[in-house]
């Protein structure tokens, strides 16, 4: 079927994609490669197609309820999908919240003139003009190719215009070898396993292949409650602590031994029901907890794996997100890094919230696995880690921000004193023009526009504190010295570290002092005798 047929058949609404299917995901990289393949000729793959019997039609599809398709994609939905969107198109069974979640705006391939005058795919970072592929797609139905490569910077010459017309022509007549099987829907889901197995080269991930078992039993669990739950994480952004493998962790406990991951073919559908409903309710708790107690970005959320123990337990004991004992217990987690290169202990965190037989229990459970007495306090040499090259601030960043929403509404932005903490437009940005990652000293919870602010007068100096005009109150809040009215921008992140670190340990150890023991350390023993 030529890439032409394919696009005219998705338009017409003739194509779909089975409710057990794997989210559409892929980088502007795979789809520059793709395009780039159907232009040279080079063989795309082939499409495995289901054409159900009359009856045999499903009711819903992987992204929408309703559907009136007549072929459903069980192989290829990757590839459909990257074409469309080279060709400026967003496939029928997405509507475009999906489409946008899924990336599918960011996946425009460009094209441009080889030295030797032929239209190819442009590299990443090629210099020159170049023109975007469904600009041209369009073009060429529109019959405006000349206006368009005139405007993009090529010369509007006929050689031109005719080679970039041959250029869309070729993907256009491009192929993919289409293969066609009978049978009924638990075939079409045998034959996508197969083909995304872990012996082949595009192979499905665990937790994938495990939620589209559940989906043969639950058909809307991916459309209607995993996908809704990761993007409503997302508008958190904390997409990166809340994944598709935690939430299929947290739902296959919620299922009966025997009928969990490999066995999920023999799950009762009304149970797997259930846990999407209890999934999304104990992401929705999840979410709003800890942004209640501070952890608002995934910058400053060091140990993701609380997430997960967070939505077991909340879902477990519904009431347990309207006191403070998990903030306390992230807290200690967070001061020990205590799930630092120890999964045992997570594991056992996991055993304890599923174990225990009240919430009281539990909490005496999950208290036992921490270490007795307050929260391991931080030394000024504590925030002064090895810079780091992730993309989070690691146990300093998590302790800051825990700090800094407790009391709630106590940390206000130093631009905008009407916008408290914890609020996700309050991120951890610079202080001065070549801060060190990592380093607590050179960062404070502000706007883009507060940070935009305090840069151009070259950091944390008299004239930005002139300028933003923030209250005593705030500094304090923000653990921020006023700079002295000589200091200069090179002066910046040095000043910092040497007047603000010691701010920042006083601060974040009251709240540890606050927050107090989970477990009191035992009496010590008297010597024999007295």
């Amino acid at each position: 079927m030529k890439i032409s047929d394919v696009v005219a058949h998705a338009r017409n609404g003739d194509f779909d994609v089975l409710e057990f299917q794997r989210i559409f995901s892929r980088d502007p990289a795979w789809v520059r490669d793709l395009i780039d393949s159907a232009s040279r000729e080079i063989p795309l793959g082939a499409l495995l197609l289901w054409a159900p019997k009359q009856g045999h039609t499903p009711q819903n599809g992987r992204y929408r309820t309703g559907s009136a398709a007549i072929w459903w994609i069980v192989d290829g939905q990757q590839r459909t999908g990257a074409v469309l969107a080279a060709l400026g198109i967003r496939p029928p069974w997405m509507n475009e919240q999906q489409w946008s979640a899924c990336g599918g705006n960011t996946l425009g391939v460009s094209a441009t003139m080889s030295s030797d005058g032929r239209a190819v795919v442009a590299e990443r970072n090629q210099r020159g003009p170049r023109v975007l592929v469904s600009d041209l797609f369009q073009a060429s139905e529109m019959r405006t190719m000349p206006a368009l490569i005139r405007e993009s910077g090529f010369p509007a010459t006929e050689t031109s215009v005719l080679e970039f017309d041959h250029f869309v022509k070729a993907i256009l007549d491009a192929e993919f070898p289409i293969e066609w099987m009978p049978g009924q829907i638990d075939d079409a889901f045998l034959a996508f396993k197969r083909r995304n197995s872990r012996s082949t080269q595009m192979s499905l991930r665990q937790e994938e292949l495990e939620l589209s078992l559940l989906a043969t039993r639950f058909g809307p669990l991916l459309r209607e409650y995993v996908d809704p739950a990761l993007c409503e994480a997302a508008s958190y952004h904390l997409n990166k602590s809340f994944t598709r493998r935690r939430a299929n962790n947290v739902v296959q406990r919620m299922l009966p031994p025997q009928q969990r991951r490999g066995n999920a073919l023999r799950a009762d559908p009304d149970l797997v029901q259930e846990a999407a409903q209890r999934l999304r309710n104990t992401c929705k708790c999840t979410l709003r907890y800890l942004h209640t107690h501070g952890l608002v970005h995934d910058e400053i959320v060091s140990t993701p794996a609380i997430v997960e123990v967070l939505m077991t337990l909340f879902d477990r004991i519904p009431h347990a997100d309207t006191d403070e004992f998990s903030m306390r217990w992230v807290t200690h987690v967070v001061a020990g890094n205590l799930f630092f290169g120890r999964p045992s202990l997570f594991s056992k965190s996991l055993e304890a919230v599923l174990g225990g037989g009240n919430y009281a229990e539990i909490q005496a459970l999950m208290a036992a696995l921490v270490p007795a007495g307050e929260p391991n306090r931080i030394t000024e040499q504590h925030l002064h880690p090895i810079p780091l090259k992730r993309s989070t601030f690691g146990s300093n960043g998590s302790l800051y921000a825990l700090t800094a929403a407790h009391p709630i509404g106590t940390t206000r932005d130093l631009g905008d004193g009407d916008l408290h903490y914890p609020h996700s437009d309050l991120r951890l940005r610079p202080l001065c023009l070549d801060p060190k990652r990592g380093l607590l000293a050179h960062y404070t919870l502000m706007t883009d526009h507060t940070a935009e602010k305090i840069a151009s007068f070259g950091g944390w100096t008299y004239n930005a504190i002139h300028e933003l005009k923030p209250e005593d109150e705030q500094l304090a809040a923000h653990c921020l010295p006023a700079p002295p009215r000589a200091l200069s921008s090179a002066e910046v992140a040095d000043w910092l570290l040497e007047n603000r670190t010691p701010v920042l340990a006083q601060r974040i150890n009251r709240f540890l002092r606050d927050v107090g023991p989970l477990r009191e350390p035992p009496e010590p023993m008297l010597p024999f005798g007295q």
